[in-house]
């Protein structure tokens, strides 16, 4: 039931290798995040959107149940439920 938009502050255009152990460190404050809510990671769905909505770097953190007030339409489910969602994988 929730969902959760962490942002880095870079622009995406700007990014290169040196950037990847800050995607870790992006990980690892979604992983706090739901610890710190006593949630279990498997619970969530982490990672980036494909085709961007933003032109700055950003990991969503989604509980799998999808009740939110922020997935109002199909379009949101569908961002979240097919290949446009690319989960993290670690660097």
């Amino acid at each position: 039931s929730d969902l959760y938009l962490i942002l880095f502050l870079k622009q995406i255009s700007q990014l290169n290798k040196s950037h990847l152990p800050l995607l870790e460190e992006l990980f690892l404050l979604a992983r706090n995040v739901i610890e710190g809510k006593r949630c279990q990671l498997d619970g969530f769905k982490i990672g980036f959107h494909a085709q961007l909505s933003m032109q700055r770097l950003h990991l969503h953190v989604i509980s799998k149940d999808f009740v939110s007030d922020c997935l109002k339409t199909k379009k949101h489910w569908a961002s979240f439920n097919t290949k446009l969602f690319l989960y993290y994988q670690g660097c």
